[in-house]
């Protein structure tokens, strides 16, 4: 492999300083993965930025040179394989700064990154340190809002869990501002004593405690596919499905619904009724389901 010397930074027209500096650390000149090395270590001793932009400055005229050109193809500093970005320790990264395997994106930490400086996995939005985020700014899980510290939200700045309101510390709260739980509206910071249920108030604390069917809490408007399962048209509007390894797809609201219905065993369907004011009628326009 060919060395880069004093007359190669010539030729590349390098300036005064940096030449210098090249000069003191590297008087017989060196390879290029070596010049990076001996920039670097020199920029942190001294605590010079300089030094770093001056092993990029080297990389890249060596990029552009045909002698020296097959120093490069590993990219620029990367320590793991298979890297076609820049600053990767990790595998497999198209992105640059990347510390995680298989990320699109820059200056992610976790796996299968779409987005940009995310220390969690599977995230494609930015600046999230959880997993499943399609959002910003998340630092828990599975949240489609941004700047959410809970995990499930699919509402805006939410510290609770599974809110899909904005600015909530409680959880499954569905208002604004709510430091209390299960509230529709803003500012509350109690629990409702009753809830509605068919349009009926009903206790609360028995509703909750009541068996319901499970087939209630499987009813997914969003689901996962597999790249193999993607048709042409997703994989054109989602073009870094390959870093994910599949995509998002959704489904119609009372398909779903009819999805978990027909899924359900026979016992499990009837629990339904048993629901305090159950309403077939409400139930057939709200689900699709018809118990008339």
């Amino acid at each position: 492999m060919k060395k880069i010397t004093k007359e190669t930074l010539k030729k590349w027209k390098a300036c005064k300083e940096g030449y210098d500096v090249f000069c003191e650390l590297l008087p017989n000149g060196g390879k290029l993965e070596e010049c990076i090395k001996a920039l670097d270590d020199a920029g942190h001793g001294f605590g010079c930025k300089a030094h770093e932009d001056w092993s990029f400055w080297l990389f890249e005229r060596a990029k552009h040179d045909e002698e020296y050109n097959n120093q490069c193809v590993s990219g620029y500093r990367n320590s793991g394989n298979c890297n076609s970005g820049d600053c990767n320790s990790g595998n497999c990264n198209s992105g640059d700064c990347n510390s995680g395997n298989c990320n699109s994106g820059n200056r992610n930490s976790g796996d299968c990154n779409s987005g940009n400086c995310n220390s969690g996995n599977y995230n494609s939005g930015y600046r999230n340190s959880g997993d499943y985020n399609s959002g910003v700014c998340n630092s828990g899980y599975r949240n489609s809002g941004n700047c959410n510290s809970g995990d499930c939200n699919s509402g805006n700045c939410n510290s609770g869990d599974c809110n899909s309101g904005n600015c909530n510390s409680g959880y499954r709260n569905s208002g604004d501002y709510n430091s209390g739980v299960y509230n529709s509206g803003w500012f509350n910071d109690d629990t409702p004593s009753t809830i509605r249920v068919f349009g009926v108030e009903t206790n609360r604390v028995s509703f909750l405690s009541m068996i319901k069917p499970d087939f209630i809490f499987n009813v997914h408007t969003t689901y996962w596919v597999g790249e193999d399962k993607m048709t042409d048209e997703e994989k054109k509007s989602d073009p870094m499905f390959y870093v994910r390894g599949g995509t998002l797809r959704t489904r119609d609201y009372k398909e779903a619904w009819k999805k978990a219905w027909d899924e359900a065993d026979p016992e499990n369907r009837e629990l339904i009724r048993t629901l305090p004011n159950f309403n077939a009628e409400k139930f057939f326009n709200i689900t699709g389901i018809d118990l008339r």
